[in-house]
């Protein structure tokens, strides 16, 4: 700062004439980014500020139309009186409308500075000035519930229903900041009721949305008082108001509102517009207008679409309240196993829909599943699609959900096989890792009571694996020692040795989460007798961690050939059945440098050529990664010319990357890029089950796959399509 700053805030007139007069430049000077005046008006000192006021300085006090004049703001804040008298009469000297003032008459508004507020109007400030979004001093004080700023405005009579750039009036900015007081001064000053946003809503509309129950009390009161029908003449969504005139009581209304709906002269409860309406309320927020719509009209039985009644879409829509609230209804109570619309009863319908047992919808799901059930819902007219709930229902861990569904349905349905996991031990195993106590409590009883098998294989969905096979992925150390354990039962064998369909072994399956599960690997197989064995393709373990990126898994495998004496060169150069290395397999996968570091550094060759006379290069290419670029090639993101070398164009080589599908191959495990199929047969038996093969994999399907099943092959933008169709099954109950 300057020394004029200085004496400015110290407050020493004599020193800043002093510096004035002899060195009249200074005020040039300034390294301070703030002014002279401004060190002034946060001291509180007026008689300096007036002093430099006088000086008609900019560069000492910038008073520019334009500039917010930070002094009198800080002045405000502050609570210095007299240096704002100062600055304001300085203002309106130069303009009454000066945009400082606006601003200074928000602020002491806004903070609450009563006395301020009144000097600054006092001295003549414009009381319904606004700022650049058309906002004035009454909008402040009513949005900041500041309400003797409030009350001293309407007295000066500012304006009660100006509009903000998007509509506000002060008595929408008070309702939905949930103001009582403002609300209930506007009100009684005048303010219009009826006003609307540039977007349609009244103060009204803002209380129910904000949630702000005692300003829309307030509201709801004197539009009643003051237009006993207001509400017939309105054309604006009337659930909200429903909602809220029933939560207050405001009975009346809310029976007013039914006859307007239902259209008072008709009572026509099929008319379409009621079902709509009636649909529209089927969400547990609305659960309190529901009850007393349904107190007035029974709709327990009216079909509101394709898929049925009321207690059809509530379940379908996982709105558990609403349901509850349908089914016990005293007035108009409906029946859970009602049949109606597309499905049937409503758990038929919801089955229908079953979102996949790892969604997070999958848990509102069950909650669905459980309550029809205790209201005695038949499983029966079900049939088969119940084996694949009591799948999502292990998967979940949901014990009394699951014991429910094992004592009502039949054995046979208990151990089909078929659906996301295809058995229920497998679904058991497949889920998050906690609940390790019901998980061997339920495996027990699937084992004993129901004839489920560690080791029944199952079809293609998955690769016929075992229970096996699944928990080596997914499951904790101390379940997979509870598995082995079932061994020293009679009649019970766990077999590390059974493959699955593609010939992958249970410890393959411990590479695919990409997690160290190297000790669930050591307690499925101790000696790992197991770790070298190839599936049908001739693929390893490390082909399997190369394309998961599974560095920790490599590593330990390794180390474990160094201790066996194998040859760790040709153990990272085995070739897969099209003449792949582990160092192929690791360039199909992105972020994969640290495995490549590894598998190079051990003595991976990095000049292996595949059968199609791939090197690992070309696969980075093919799967738009740069890795092991030969000496002289080109990074993959240059231009398509210059990334073409001429022999690797005429030996049909990749020079570029393919496209991307957005699928993982069920084989390898690796994403699909370029051609790729996916099962129809599979999805066709149920809508969870997805199976598809990459370029490398579908020339083999028939080593992978029943020779039975169709594939379709995929374009670019498959899977976004086939998706797409599958969420609208979720999403789209009333657009149908």
């Amino acid at each position: 700062m300057s020394a004029l700053d200085h004496a400015a805030l110290c407050g020493s007139e004599d020193l800043i004439d002093l510096l004035l007069k002899h060195q009249p430049d200074l005020a040039t000077q300034q390294k301070s980014p703030r002014t002279v005046l401004y060190h002034a008006a946060i001291s509180g000192h007026p008689h300096i500020t007036q002093r430099l006021l006088d000086l008609n300085n900019d560069l000492v006090n910038h008073l520019d139309e334009d500039d917010e004049l930070l002094p009198l703001q800080k002045a405000i804040t502050l609570g210095h009186d007299k240096v704002v008298d100062v600055i304001v009469r300085r203002c309106l000297k130069a303009d009454v409308k000066h945009k400082a003032l606006v601003k200074g008459l928000s602020c002491a508004t806004r903070q609450g500075k009563a006395s301020l507020m009144e000097l600054l109007l006092d001295l003549g400030v414009d009381i319904d000035g606004f700022d650049r979004y058309k906002n004035t001093a009454l909008h402040f004080a009513a949005y900041n519930n500041t309400v003797p700023q409030v009350e001293i405005l309407i007295m000066r009579k500012a304006q009660l229903d100006c509009r903000d750039e998007d509509g506000y009036t002060p008595l929408m900015d008070a309702a939905r900041s949930g103001s009582p007081p403002s609300v209930r001064l506007l009100i009684n000053a005048g303010a219009n009721l009826e006003a609307l946003t540039d977007f349609g809503a009244s103060a009204l509309d803002l209380a129910i949305a904000h949630g702000k129950r005692e300003c829309g009390q307030l509201l709801l009161a004197r539009l009643l008082q003051r237009h006993p029908d207001w509400f017939k003449s309105s054309k604006r969504d009337c659930k909200p108001y429903l909602q809220f005139s029933v939560e207050c009581s405001a009975l009346e209304l809310a029976q007013n509102i039914i006859e307007v709906v239902v259209e008072k002269n008709s009572k026509d409860i099929d008319n379409p517009s009621v079902k709509q309406f009636v649909s529209s309320l089927l969400w547990n927020k609305w659960q309190a207008a529901l009850d007393f719509f349904w107190n007035t009209w029974d709709v327990s039985t009216n079909e509101l679409g394709i898929y049925g009644t009321a207690l059809h879409y509530a379940a379908m829509r996982y709105q558990t309240s609403v349901v509850e609230t349908i089914l016990t209804h005293p007035k108009h109570p409906i029946d859970v196993n009602n049949k109606s619309g597309k499905y049937g009863t409503a758990l038929q319908a919801i089955v229908v829909i079953q979102p996949k047992a790892n969604y997070v919808e999958a848990r509102k799901f069950l909650d669905m599943v459980d309550l029809l059930l205790k209201h005695e819902a038949d499983i029966k007219v079900v049939g088969k699609p119940m084996t694949y709930v009591l799948q999502a229902a292990l998967f979940q861990r949901r014990k009394d959900l699951s014991l429910s569904l094992l004592e009502k349905l039949r054995s046979k349905d208990i151990l089909r096989v078929g659906g996301q996991y295809q058995t229920v031990l497998r679904a058991l195993l497949a889920g998050p890792p906690h609940g390790d106590d019901v998980v061997e409590e339920l495996i027990d009883l699937l084992l004993d009571k129901h004839g489920e098998s560690v080791s029944r294989g199952t079809k293609g969905a998955n690769g016929g694996g075992t229970a096996l096979h699944q928990a080596a992925e997914t499951a904790s150390v101390r379940v997979i020692q509870h598995l082995m354990k079932l061994n020293d039962k009679p009649n019970v064998e766990i077999d590390i040795h059974q493959a699955d369909m593609m010939g992958r072994l249970p410890i393959h399956f411990t590479i695919r989460s990409s997690q160290d599960r190297w000790e669930i690997a050591k307690t499925l197989d101790p000696d790992l007798a197991t770790l070298w064995e190839k599936d049908q393709m001739h693929r390893t373990i490390l082909h399997f961690a190369a394309v998961r990126r599974n560095v920790v898994m490599a590593k330990r495998a390794l180390e474990v050939a160094r201790d066996a004496s194998l040859d760790v060169r040709k153990v990272l150069n085995e070739t897969d059945i099209d003449g792949w290395t582990p160092i192929h397999w690791a360039c199909r996968s992105g972020d994969n440098d640290e495995m490549i570091e590894l598998l190079t550094t051990n003595g991976a060759n990095v000049d292996a050529r595949t059968r199609d006379n791939w090197l690992p290069w070309h696969v980075a290419v093919f799967h738009n990664q740069n890795y092991l670029r030969p000496q002289g090639g080109h990074d993959k993101d240059e231009d398509s010319d210059d990334q073409e070398s001429s022999s690797d164009t005429r030996e049909g080589l990749p020079t570029r990357a393919a496209p991307e599908i957005g699928a993982l191959c069920n084989s390898c495990w690796s994403n699909c890029f370029g051609d790729a199929w996916h099962c129809t047969t599979c999805t066709k038996e149920h809508h969870l089950i997805e199976f598809d093969l990459c370029f490398k994999c579908y020339p083999y399907k028939e080593k992978l796959h029943p020779a039975d099943h169709e594939f379709e092959q995929m374009p670019e933008d498959w899977y976004w399509t086939f998706r797409q169709t599958k969420a609208a099954m979720f999403q789209d109950f009333d657009k149908k």
